[in-house]
């Protein structure tokens, strides 16, 4: 199956993963254990490589019409819509206002290239260089007409301040910098907001950025608990603890955390470029109960929290975070039981420690961290992204009833019909906990049967989004997605047995 993935250009990546996988205990540094899952049962066929689909939609998403030129340059001093106006739209208007989004469906209004965005849609023009009162755009992301935009809780990074530049910009006459074609897409030319973020966070000493953390965490911290936290850091953490724990135990689980982050970067990286930013802490809020949890998440997301959460990650917004409800309620962790070697299965060997947590607080925070990271990385399916955390964190807590937990829930998915489930799941189409256990169970499987580069290479396929499983399978594994089902289902049935 290696043999079946020249051509994705990423072996540098793809040997960090490989050493990233067997440094955690994940899989063996054994390579002749794995075997061929799927390759040798069926002929080889014609594949189309990934490099080739890159450039034939890179070709159709070209502009068909001559470009025209650019507006006149902004004047000295102006606004940039290349630094400072496009990075907002991109992070908060283009998922709805660009392809098939439902921005273009109801308004008309597509915000994919310049010349599009200044044409406004179905109320005319949306933007008037010169005329904030007749620029609707401005009215609306400030909140002074409805429907405000972008909805709540829809988009990512957008703020009084970001609504402020936008208004600035239409003052200043809406122009466009010189240079720029005004039919190319704007996400070709966009700075991100990581960007932006790396640039601003190296101006400023590790002092000044920990300072940044901790004001943001004891903000959002007053928005659940009435409680002073203590904050735990040293000055080489990634992370920055604002919680009630022990000392000891917030020692401890920051020492853990900062060995899950080296290791998150090493798994989901591409390139140069870290998943994770460098030299900005991810703040760590531990709450005793649910209540507080649930209080968080209002408070600071304006969002619900699904039955049965007791933890997320936001790692897209200024002064990222993981928050969590602590499984020992404050008190003392039970260690988990260890895995027994010897043949016996996994199901049989998980034992629940009597009396004590489901599981560790590093390992729900550690689930959380892979997830959210590998969202941030790009756009994995779901199933991915929370199987493979929950995968990930296994290896820190094997002995957790936890996954014990995950385990019965793939099995019943067994028992009603593997192929129907798993396939369900893997389109979105499941509740979560079914889609994390499948997720879970598969990555499960492949560690077990799949060379290690092989997988590292699955996961960076798949990070390219839900339209690259079948692909990922194919290139990566050697078969289609009905192979790779059964064959997983075979493997399933005998180590989770039947519910």
């Amino acid at each position: 199956m290696s043999g079946r993935i020249a051509g994705l250009g990423r072996w540098g990546v793809v040997l960090g993963l490989t050493a990233c996988f067997v440094a955690a205990g994940v899989l063996s540094a054994d390579d002749g254990r794995g075997r061929l899952i799927m390759a040798a049962q069926k002929t080889q066929k014609k594949k189309t490589t990934v490099k080739k689909v890159d450039d034939a939609m890179t070709k159709e998403a070209e502009p068909k019409a001559a470009a025209k030129e650019a507006a006149p340059a902004p004047a000295e001093g102006s606004l940039s819509f290349k630094r400072d106006i496009a990075p907002i739209l991109v992070a908060n208007c283009l998922g709805c206002h660009s392809g098939t989004g439902q921005g273009i469906r109801r308004s008309k209004l597509d915000m994919s290239t310049f010349d599009k965005l200044m044409a406004g849609g179905n109320r005319g023009k949306d933007i008037v260089g010169g005329d904030v009162e007749g620029s609707m755009l401005v009215k609306m992301i400030k909140g002074e007409e409805t429907p405000k935009m972008p909805p709540p809780g829809g988009q990512r990074g957008f703020s009084e301040e970001a609504a402020a530049k936008v208004e600035e910009w239409v003052k200043q006459g809406a122009r466009l910098d010189a240079g720029i074609v005004s039919t190319d897409p704007i996400t070709k030319y966009a700075a991100t907001l990581e960007d932006l973020r790396r640039a601003e966070l190296s101006k400023l000493s590790t002092e000044e950025r920990d300072k940044v953390a901790e004001q943001a965490g004891r903000e959002r911290w007053k928005k659940a608990s009435k409680l002073d936290p203590e904050v735990t850091t040293t000055k080489t953490s990634r992370f920055l603890l604002l919680s009630t724990l022990p000392k000891d135990r917030a020692t401890r689980l920051l020492a853990a955390m900062d060995k899950q982050y080296d290791l998150t970067n090493k798994l989901l990286s591409t390139g140069k470029t870290p998943v994770l930013t460098p030299g900005e802490k991810i703040g760590l809020y531990v709450f005793k109960d649910q209540a507080q949890f649930v209080e968080f998440v209002r408070g600071v997301e304006n969002a619900d929290v699904e039955a049965g959460e007791k933890a997320r990650a936001k790692l897209t917004v200024e002064s990222p975070y993981l928050v969590a409800v602590d499984p020992a309620a404050g008190g003392e962790e039970a260690t988990a039981a260890p895995v027994r070697k010897g043949g016996r299965s996994r199901k049989k060997v998980v034992e629940e420690a009597s009396g004590g947590p489901d599981r560790t607080l590093a390992g729900l925070l550690t689930e959380q961290l892979v997830a959210g990271a590998a969202s941030k990385a790009g756009k994995p399916p779901r199933w991915v992204s929370l199987g493979l955390g929950a995968f990930m964190a296994s290896h820190l807590e094997p002995g957790s009833p936890y996954y014990r937990g995950l385990r019965k829930e793939a099995a019943e998915s067994l028992r009603i019909g593997w192929q129907a489930k798993a396939n369900a799941a893997m389109g979105g189409e499941e509740k979560t906990e079914t889609i994390r256990a499948i997720g879970f169970s598969l990555f499960e499987w492949m560690s077990a049967n799949v060379p290690t580069v092989t997988l590292a290479n699955f996961v960076q396929v798949m990070l390219d989004g839900q339209g690259k499983t079948d692909d990922a399978i194919a290139q990566c594994l050697g078969g289609s997605r009905q192979e790779f089902l059964q064959n997983s289902e075979l493997w399933l049935s005998e180590k989770y047995g039947q519910p």
